[in-house]
């Protein structure tokens, strides 16, 4: 395949085209898409077919498929999302404030694709700043002003109960699944002046639509300031403005780029879906390793297998070692004085809420189809989690964890019963009789309450300590935090 580029133009964008995106790319030719969208900040493959699995494959080749935190996603596929209008919708067009996708997170997106599927005869272009441009033409007074100034993100204008796609707007029929959350209430800073990682440009990482203030200023200069820069970033020398077609594929850099949505299309359908591409920093920096990742669990939580097979991943990764250590979920409780785990563990932020949805979405990027929810939550956990320490001792825990938590969530066993879980260890060629014979002795009792008591105290030790309940902290977001912490530890 040979590519053809075109540039739009202006200040940022291309078409590419002589390539058929829904085919196996090679990685050269991957490596040299991935050059021009660096390049041009947003790029356009016309004339595509992709069913929404199709669009997901290509999306994994700039990296894994991170979260829609308020969307929900199509019926087809759990990592796709609807950006949708319906012919006789009243309500806003959806996204008219230039913005950077989910800057509110810890690890902002690094890329969105787009694919147009229904598209108006007229109306709904897609407007594209470059912030690298920005940066670069910023006035010497407003470039001493912003250098050095942290931003704090929120998504809580428009995603809150109360925000601008809150509960009054899904009443007034707005066709999008959007999902209003408290979530939308939690805060992030970044810095206001960004380095890109992967081309060491400087760009503004600024956006009136997720940005509620800046650190060290009140709320008057902090507003004066935010729309000071969205005039200068939006000027029309930084613009390239987008008209879509069916079957049109967009990819952007989030890093580099606002973008906003327009209208003009009423009486028309509109269609398109979304990927969201995850990065793997903010910024540039130097790396390092830490020696150790230690996982607090317990057993009885679902979200104990789910968490224990990434940060396998996540630790190999990273050149650092999986420590396991079990706790107990109720006495955890019991020494905060009934507190939620998230106020037990200052460290631990960005809390997602463990639902189906949430789930469904990591299982899917992580590739656990395996695992399976079981209808008999043990009850009598501190057997189990005595037979870890038992496994320790007798040399086979990785042994006893695989299956162990293979039996519960794979195969739905109830390990919560004695005779269950001593015949699955049998059968797996554990020591069965030793195991029980451990699990016994006071020594090992001791251990296990040693360390719900450490849990306990540490809260936030420094130490990159994840602890997994009732209250889960998972998702693409969770895992790029985790990974950040490794490193910034070592």
């Amino acid at each position: 395949m040979t590519l053809h580029v075109q540039p739009s133009g202006a200040s940022c964008g291309a078409t590419i085209t002589g390539v058929q995106l829904n085919q196996a790319l090679s990685g050269d030719l991957v490596s040299e898409i991935r050059a021009h969208w660096l390049e041009h900040k947003v790029v356009a493959f016309p004339d595509q077919q992709l069913a929404p699995a199709q669009l997901v494959a290509f999306s994994e080749h700039f990296g894994e498929i991170g979260q829609d935190p308020f969307f929900g996603h199509i019926d087809e596929h759990p990592q796709v999302a609807a950006i949708q209008r319906n012919a006789d919708e009243t309500t806003s067009i959806f996204a008219e404030i230039f913005h950077s996708d989910w800057s509110f997170m810890s690890i902002p997106p690094a890329a969105t694709a787009l694919y147009g599927i229904t598209i108006p005869p007229v109306g709904g272009d897609t407007l594209f700043a470059d912030q690298v441009a920005a940066y670069e033409h910023l006035p010497d007074d407003l470039r001493n002003r912003v250098e050095g100034l942290n931003a704090i993100h929120s998504a809580a204008l428009g995603y809150a109960p109360d925000g601008a796609y809150g509960e009054a707007d899904q009443e007034q029929g707005r066709s999008m699944k959007i999902l209003p959350s408290e979530r939308a209430l939690e805060t992030y800073e970044h810095p206001l002046v960004r380095t890109h990682h992967e081309t060491g440009k400087k760009a503004l990482f600024s956006s009136a639509a997720y940005i509620k203030g800046f650190v060290g200023l009140d709320k008057e200069e902090s507003d004066v300031l935010l729309m000071e820069l969205y005039v200068h970033q939006s000027q029309p020398q930084f613009v390239y403005s987008h008209r879509w077609q069916a079957g049109m594929l967009v990819m952007w850099d989030n890093r580099s780029l606002l973008h906003a949505a327009t209208g003009g299309y009423d009486g028309y359908d509109r269609l398109l879906h979304r990927t969201t591409i995850s990065d793997t920093q903010f910024s540039s920096r130097s790396p390092a390793v830490s020696s150790n990742i230690e996982f607090l669990f317990d057993f009885a939580s679902p979200n104990a297998y789910l968490s224990y097979h990434v940060l396998t991943d996540v630790a190999k990764r990273n050149g650092a070692t999986l420590t396991l250590t079990p706790v107990l979920l109720g006495g955890l409780f019991k020494l905060t004085n009934n507190q939620a785990p998230m106020m037990a563990f200052g460290d631990v932020k960005g809390k997602l809420d463990y639902d189906m949805l949430e789930t469904q979405r990591f299982i899917a990027a992580h590739q656990l189809d395996q695992f399976q929810f079981n209808p008999h939550f043990p009850i009598n956990t501190i057997m189990l989690m005595r037979g870890f320490i038992a496994a320790q001792q007798l040399g086979v825990v990785d042994e006893y964890v695989a299956v162990t938590l293979s039996a519960m969530w794979e195969h739905e066993q109830n390990m919560g019963d004695p005779e269950v879980a001593t015949g699955v260890w049998q059968s797996a060629g554990l020591d069965a009789a030793a195991l029980v014979e451990a699990i016994q002795t006071q020594p090992v009792k001791d251990a296990l309450l040693h360390n719900t008591q450490q849990a306990a105290e540490r809260g936030a030790s420094g130490i990159p300590t994840f602890f997994v309940g009732d209250e889960m902290f998972f998702g693409k977001e969770r895992i790029i935090q985790i990974e950040e912490m490794i490193q910034q530890s070592g």
